[in-house]
């Protein structure tokens, strides 16, 4: 399955919203639209999991990558919307040690005010 990612910019960040699965055919597509979806100076990246069923290592290091891109440029890469299984795997992973994984979109754009 393909994945789909459709980019919005608010005031407080770029959300990147995610459809399908995260995975060795896939991570390429959320690199790519990662990439085209930050300019310069902004502070805040969301990712948006809410329609992601799965990820694999591929998918994660597409993630670890987004957040390089943002560290670079003196911001923040926050997620949210993972079911209980994809959840399991970010924290098993470490993930949730390097990002904050909210549980609302809202909860990640108070995340970004503060």
């Amino acid at each position: 399955m393909a994945l789909v990612a459709k980019n919005s910019r608010f005031d407080l960040a770029v959300v990147v919203r995610l459809e399908g699965r995260v995975d060795g055919e896939t991570a390429g597509d959320l690199t790519h639209a990662c990439q085209q979806s930050v300019q310069p100076g902004d502070r805040h990246m969301i990712l948006d999991f809410t329609n992601v069923e799965y990820i694999s290592s591929a998918g994660l290091s597409a993630v670890l990558g987004a957040g390089k891109q943002m560290s670079a440029q003196d911001g923040d890469l926050l997620i949210f919307g993972l079911n209980p299984r994809l959840k399991n795997v970010f924290t098993i992973s470490g993930f949730s040690a390097l990002f904050p994984l909210c549980e609302s979109e809202q909860e990640a754009f108070a995340e970004c005010r503060e």
